[in-house]
């Protein structure tokens, strides 16, 4: 049995650009290869071993792909994930999965309960915002009515974690990106506090189910170096 793993290496390593059509190129010359004049149970242990070794490449192409995104970045949060838990958890945390994929957990930041005990949280989330160079606005369609246990607009309260944190990276002038879920709207600006008006102002990503992943890809461009 070729040893197809060291073969597709050093093949991948060759190449000018390491980019995935360059690499699906080497892998189909590997698996027209196998045509050779072999037994069919022959055939199917190396069909296996062979795509077991490219297997085995893609994820050390994928390692290294996010080993050099990282180095590229300032060592800080890059990304905070801002989101209201009533509205779209579900949603911010495969944005987030996505994220850690392209750019590592140590470069983001989600959740409140990442903040220490016994810590002001106001302050903790100011400065983590000031870390960031981008913050994603996840917006769904229920976001600019999610009431408290009083029946009070939760975005009306000036110590709302979400009011805390865009008017933050307003104020900083952070990258703010609304995410815009399932056909969610930017609110107006007479929906809003005041200094969260200029939210209305930010470029948005629309981003839904059915295409979700395509969205995300946008997303990732926009958000690299």
């Amino acid at each position: 049995m070729a040893d197809y793993y060291s073969l597709i290496s050093r093949a991948v390593a060759a190449l000018d650009k390491n980019i995935s059509e360059n690499r699906r190129a080497i892998y189909e010359r590997a698996r027209t290869g196998l045509l050779a004049p072999l037994g069919e149970s022959d055939i199917t242990r190396e069909r296996l071993a062979l795509e077991e070794s490219i297997r085995k490449v893609e994820a050390e192409s994928a390692r290294q792909f996010v080993e050099a995104t990282r180095q590229a970045l300032p060592q800080e949060r890059r990304i905070f994930i801002c989101y209201r838990r009533e509205d779209s958890a579900a949603y911010a945390g495969r944005i987030k999965d996505r994220l850690d994929r392209e750019f590592g957990a140590d470069f983001l930041f989600m959740d409140v309960d990442a903040i220490p005990l016994g810590k002001n949280f106001v302050k903790i989330l100011q400065e983590e915002v000031a870390k960031c160079s981008a913050l994603l606005a996840v917006i769904g369609p229920g976001w600019l009515d999610v009431r408290d246990e009083n029946g009070n607009r939760r975005l009306d309260d000036p110590n709302d974690f979400v009011r805390i944190e865009i008017a933050a990276a307003l104020q900083r002038d952070v990258s703010v990106i609304p995410i815009l879920l399932d056909g969610a709207r930017i609110p107006k600006a007479h929906q809003l506090p005041k200094e969260l008006g200029e939210l209305t102002l930010r470029g948005a990503l629309d981003v839904r189910h059915v295409s979700f992943h395509s969205d995300m890809d946008k997303l990732v461009r926009a958000l690299k170096p």
